[in-house]
């Protein structure tokens, strides 16, 4: 089998890019145009011993290694061994969108009810340091009736519901500065 230097091939081929298949090879589009315009090769790495490493001219199955494709034909190429596989020579983009993985979707949250934000509990508080002490006496009268608090409260609930969450968080509070 004749050789063939990898520089000669960059000199008349031009850089080639490293390219990973991420997909089955007959999915993969982009690896399939390559493919039928013959800018592919394939560089066999051998895990073991001294060899050095050596490319030939296509896609071979058989033996793992790493892609290359280049920007013009290799058909001149084809049938000869490739060495001295040099890997400064090669292209260093970022790695293109479609050569990566998908990324899985977060599932979407379900949307609630508005009967499920009516059972949902509101808890509204001040931590203890910012609250002035209450002194409790059984003389003392609620500030406003029941009915009025009541109303207040429901006042609250709907503008809560609106999706004003800070604006019925005031009317909460302001509602439970007036009890004693």
């Amino acid at each position: 089998m004749k050789t063939v230097r990898f520089s000669q091939i960059v000199e008349k081929s031009g850089k080639p890019d490293a390219y990973i298949l991420w997909t089955d090879p007959k999915k993969d589009t982009e690896f399939q145009r390559a493919l039928k315009q013959n800018r592919v090769m394939t560089v066999h790495q051998e895990t073991v011993g001294a060899k050095a490493d050596y490319g030939t001219v296509g896609f071979d199955k058989k033996k793992t290694g790493e892609l290359l494709l280049f920007p013009k034909s290799l058909k001149r190429f084809e049938g000869k061994k490739v060495v001295g596989v040099k890997y400064d020579l090669l292209e260093k983009p970022a790695a293109a969108p479609k050569q990566q993985p998908k990324a899985k979707r977060k599932p979407k949250k379900a949307k609630t009810t508005k009967a499920e934000r009516r059972n949902e509990k509101i808890i509204a508080f001040k931590p203890a340091q910012d609250r002035a002490p209450v002194k409790k006496t059984a003389s003392q009268p609620p500030s406003g009736s029941l009915g009025q608090i009541r109303s207040e409260l429901r006042r609250a609930i709907k503008t809560l519901e609106a999706g004003k969450a800070v604006k019925a968080n005031q009317m909460l509070q302001e509602l439970q500065r007036s009890l004693p």
